[in-house]
Order: C-alpha cells, then sequence, then structure tokens
C-alpha cells in the first residue's frame, strides 16, 4: 500500500500535463459530435433558429400579451406602458425589464404595439426523424446527388 502511494506522487508532471491535455483534446471532439447527433433529429427550422444546446432546460422569453399604443403616440418622448412605467424609444428597441421582472420590447414599432414578455422554463424537445426519411427512403428510379439534384440509379 505504501509502495502503491509512492508511486502516485513520483508522477512525472508530463504524465499529468499529458493527461489533461488528452482530455481537453477528447472534451473538444466530442461536444462537436453530441451537437451533429442532436442536430440530426431536431427539425429544420429549429436548427436555424436556435443552437443544438436549446434541448436542455433554459429560461426564454416567451410573449404572454401586446400592448397597442395609439397611432398617434409620439416616439420622441417617454411612453407609458403595463404599469404606467414610462419607456423610451431606445429602451423599447433593446427590450425593457420592468419592476415586476416582465420585458417590454417593440413588436412592430410601426403599428406601435408593444410585447410583453416573461422568462419562462422551457426545453425544445422536438425530435424528428424527417430528416433521414430523404436519406434512407431512396426512389427505386431515382437517387438523391451531393448537390440535391436528381441522380439516375442503376437498375
Amino acid at each position: 500500500m505504501a509502495a502503491a502511494k509512492t508511486s502516485m506522487t513520483n508522477r512525472k508532471p508530463s504524465t499529468l500535463g499529458l493527461n489533461i491535455a488528452l482530455g481537453v483534446i477528447c472534451f473538444l471532439w466530442i461536444v462537436p459530435t453530441i451537437g451533429l447527433l442532436v442536430s440530426s433529429f431536431r427539425d429544420r427550422e429549429e436548427i436555424r433558429s436556435s443552437g443544438w444546446w436549446s434541448i436542455f432546460p433554459h429560461r426564454e422569453w416567451k410573449q404572454v400579451d401586446q400592448i397597442n399604443l395609439t397611432r398617434g403616440t409620439a416616439l420622441d418622448a417617454p411612453i407609458v406602458v403595463a404599469s404606467g412605467v414610462a419607456i423610451s424609444d431606445d429602451q423599447l428597441r433593446d427590450g425593457f425589464t420592468l419592476p415586476d421582472g416582465r420585458q417590454v420590447k417593440w413588436l412592430n414599432r410601426r403599428q406601435r404595439t408593444v410585447a410583453v414578455s416573461t422568462q419562462q422554463w422551457t426545453a425544445n424537445l422536438n425530435g424528428t426523424l424527417s430528416n433521414y426519411q430523404n436519406v434512407l427512403v431512396v426512389n427505386p428510379t431515382w437517387g438523391g446527388g451531393a448537390t440535391g439534384s436528381p441522380v439516375p440509379v442503376p437498375h
């Protein structure tokens, strides 16, 4: 037991550095691989609109209400929105958090519509196999080429 303990303490620093380097390389290899795997089961629109890591629970702003301001509301003066809070046009462009935790942000500035959002826990777990349908299911007369153009399949 004592011999095993001394061999652990006599370990060369280069071995520890090598183990750390290998751990970093493995991490850098595994994370994108997991991302590709997860993305392969996601819908095309979800892939375009959010990262693969959104499958994990996270807080996101979700619209719960909207405020329709009068058409003639001046944008160069403070704008009174929910809870009687006066907010500038720039604050509405960036999104402003009200004292009660809700966020107000322009939904459509031209139509003077303000979105009211709250942070809610969410996870995008909408898996699909439709990505594989086009790849695995082959038409008996046509196959898919690398550019997406049809390529005749020999009989």
